[in-house]
């Protein structure tokens, strides 16, 4: 999957999980007791793609597809392999969906977000995917 240099957002934020993450030197970082390198990523890569395409589909839970919508959209800089795929979820869903997706100042007050509840509950934002994405792969 694509030729960039990726570090995935390991070293920089910490999202969903209690596992910590430390910044490493030369692109590398450590997750958990896992030290991020291009070997490691070039290893899962497949594997977190997999999940990805099983999980992220025109026919998955509307809650899945508001979220997949806003945080994968990143990863379409790293991946422009992926936009394809994107697109095609972010076309065929709900119109209510697509517009909150596309919103990028929603009316205060109005701003949708999605609980998901189990081990970590969490609250995702619903709104605001185009300031996440290269817009050159999108157009």
């Amino acid at each position: 999957m694509g030729s960039a240099c990726r570090n995935n957002g390991l070293q920089s934020q910490h999202v969903g999980t209690s596992a910590s993450v430390h910044s490493g030197s030369k692109g590398t970082g450590v997750f958990g007791e896992i030290e991020i390198t291009e070997k490691v990523i070039a290893e899962y890569e497949e594997i977190f793609f997999e999940i990805i395409n099983a999980v992220f589909t025109p026919h998955a839970p509307k809650a899945t597809v508001k979220i997949g919508l806003i945080y994968l959209a990143k990863i379409m800089d790293l991946y422009p392999e992926f936009t394809a795929t994107y697109l095609n979820i972010l076309l065929s869903c709900p119109e209510n969906v697509r517009s909150s997706t596309l919103d990028l100042n929603p009316i205060p007050g109005t701003e949708e977000e999605v609980y998901v509840s189990g081990v970590n509950t969490e609250k995702y934002r619903t709104y605001g995917a185009p300031e996440e994405w290269n817009s050159l792969f999108v157009a």
